[in-house]
């Protein structure tokens, strides 16, 4: 079976992230938004139109135990994971769930270990929330990013959380081991970020808790369809807790802020994309390898130096530019003016001075004319 990606999403215009920095043509796009520019997976646009036909726009899923059954075979068929329907707390992000469970899991006042460098809404969560800051961060080896557990160790004495993100990486066992280890010799929680875990490029991707079931009483696991299908605006992620008087706590503070209200054509989209979506995933991950061996090629003959980070568990490229030479504010000019908008990585903590984050969820055709766009200006 083939799928389509060689068309440009652009969602019918200019595309939102660029219009404002007055882009008129929709063929440019930002590189740093975490959204796919890509067709929508066959078997969700069929799902959608299933739901449009019903007519049923309720509160509740229309086929609430087809979708339970959907989100299980999925699990145990890409992630060797056997889930249960009530381990599931609907709520409509990933973010404002990690919100919810900052608030229940501490106080105001309290520290909460970040491993950076990291997404930048993980900041405003904790320090909106009022609590402190606390950096774990990640350490460079060999050109990929690994953790550094003696820091972990000593702060996480000081934490009663953990919002643990992988950054890109897929962790080997060893290092789940090692992390779940030391948070429960230091009594610490942890909310295990896996938004990302079914764009695995490795084969070797463990949920935490099944790398370490000793931490499952502890752990909130955050899951969504949205970056594997495309999915942000149906506003649905799936977290698992297994721990009853957890799930019970953060169910509350969920329902508090109004975020179990879950969009209904989520609902409808991520059962079409769990039932149907395996074949069209698989693609996507070929895509994807494609599209970095297309920037690597054409973006180090335009920077010699560039570092790009292995592709293991995402399709957010992590680019270190430091060895080129050009000031971190030159370079951003530079691409400013070519047109070529990419996450900055300062955003992202101290550690991602010089570094940029480009999106390949789009056509070759888009990196390509980018890039020519690039060598014009250089």
């Amino acid at each position: 079976m083939t799928f389509d990606f060689t068309t440009l999403n652009t969602g019918g215009g200019v595309h939102p992230f660029v219009r404002d920095r007055g882009v008129a043509d929709p063929n440019i796009i930002s590189f740093s938004v975490a959204e796919m520019r890509l067709e929508l997976a066959p078997c969700v646009k069929e799902a959608m139109g299933r739901a449009v036909e019903r007519g049923c726009f309720g509160y509740a899923p229309p086929d609430r135990e087809g979708f339970h059954a959907a989100l299980r075979a999925w699990m145990a068929r890409r992630h060797n994971w056997s889930v249960q329907p009530e381990w599931a707390v609907p709520c409509h992000g990933v973010i404002p769930a990690i919100g919810a469970a900052i608030r229940v899991l501490t106080e105001p006042g309290d520290p909460v270990i970040i491993q950076t460098p990291v997404y930048q809404h993980f900041y405003g969560e904790v320090l909106d929330n009022g609590r402190q800051v606390l950096e774990n961060p990640l350490k460079r080896r060999d050109g990929k990013y690994t953790m550094d557990f003696d820091d972990l160790r000593e702060k996480a004495k000081q934490a009663k959380l953990l919002v643990h993100n992988p950054v890109g990486r897929v962790w080997t066992r060893e290092e789940l081991e090692t992390l779940g280890r030391i948070c429960l010799e230091e009594e610490v929680w942890v909310v295990s970020d896996e938004i990302h875990f079914d764009l695995d490029f490795t084969g070797r991707h463990l949920v935490l808790t099944e790398a370490v079931p000793a931490l499952r009483d502890r752990t909130i696991v955050c899951t969504a369809p949205s970056k594997t299908f495309n999915l942000a605006g149906c506003s649905l992620a799936n977290i698992f807790v297994e721990n009853e008087d957890l799930r019970k706590r953060l169910s509350r503070e969920i329902t508090l802020g109004g975020g179990m209200y879950v969009n209904t054509f989520g609902y409808a989209a991520a059962q079409g994309a769990y039932e149907g979506g395996e074949a069209w995933l698989d693609a996507l991950l070929e895509h994807l390898t494609a599209n970095r061996k297309l920037l690597e090629e054409t973006l180090t003959g335009l920077l010699p130096g560039t570092v790009l980070h292995p592709l293991e568990g995402t399709y957010l490229q992590w680019i270190d530019l430091n060895h080129t030479g050009m000031p971190p504010e030159e370079l951003e000019k530079k691409l400013e003016a070519a047109r070529v908008f990419v996450s900055a990585g300062k955003g992202f903590g101290d550690a991602g001075e010089g570094f940029i984050r480009f999106n390949l969820a789009c056509p070759a055709r888009s990196i390509r004319e980018a890039m020519d766009r690039l060598a014009a200006v250089l």
